[in-house]
């Protein structure tokens, strides 16, 4: 509205003048109204820039990631455990398992109990395809074309009974606890049973940590008692780090 009526001001001001063009600019007064003009819109402007709501940045939320989280890129370590008869961990017998999936390759990674290193790399094609390449220590031990599913062969592999991150568990809705295990948010869920086997009166205890954004077994930890012998928190094998957005660094053999 103000600048409406500065505009209209100076139209009559310029109206009423009796000078031509020529004498207004000689005398200085077309300058002089237009030096006015610019001064009263830019104040103006500055107090409608002032006067104007500042508007709260809304985050965009992350969109949701589709299909099971194996299906994606991702990688992750598991850490195998071995013990005694009589429940004694054997620390110099671990076996490091390392799996990495990148589009339609996946490394895996094993570092055995003997110190042997094996990469596997397997590449898979559309058309139903696996290309095989596996080392020992760094030398190529065989290479090989065989028939394999990504999905069957991952899913495969993380049901393997020496790392199986995807076994069965109570249903996680009903975990007793909370907690973080190797950096990740998990429910942990404590089962007990008790049984009478031949006489001999067995008790087991164990604790599931579920993996609380995917639902993976991130740990199980195992204690009971029975005929005479008494086992305290056995775990097999254990995730040590998990993560859904691979980078170099997760490859080991490229």
């Amino acid at each position: 509205m103000r600048k409406s009526l500065i505009l209209l001001a100076v139209t009559a001001i310029l109206s009423s003048c009796g000078f031509s063009q020529n004498q207004q600019e000689d005398n200085g007064l077309i300058p002089s109204i237009l030096k006015e003009i610019t001064s009263a819109l830019s104040e103006e402007q500055e107090e409608a820039v002032e006067a104007a709501p500042v508007e709260e940045s809304v985050p965009t939320p992350a969109p949701k990631k589709e299909g099971k989280w194996y299906d994606r890129d991702f990688a992750l370590c598991v850490i195998g455990h071995s013990y005694s008869m009589n429940g004694t961990l054997d620390k110099g017998s671990d076996v490091r398992w390392y799996l990495t999936r990148i589009g339609n390759t996946v490394y895996q990674h094993t570092v055995e109990s003997s110190g042997t290193i094996v990469d596997t790399i397997s590449e898979f094609t559309d058309g139903g395809k696996r290309n095989v390449r596996q080392f020992a220590n760094g030398a190529l031990r065989k290479s090989y074309t065989d028939d394999a599913d990504i999905h069957k062969y991952v899913y495969n592999w993380l049901t393997h009974e020496d790392h199986n991150v995807m076994g069965s568990h109570p249903d996680s809705d009903y975990a007793q606890s909370t907690g973080t295990f190797s950096g990740r948010a998990c429910k942990i869920i404590e089962t007990e049973k008790e049984e009478n086997l031949l006489g001999v009166k067995k008790r087991t205890i164990k604790q599931y940590y579920v993996d609380s954004e995917y639902d993976f077994l991130l740990k199980v930890c195992k204690s009971g008692s029975g005929a005479g012998l008494t086992l305290n928190d056995i775990v097999l094998w254990e995730v040590s780090s998990f993560t859904d957005i691979p980078t170099e660094k997760d490859i080991y053999r490229k």
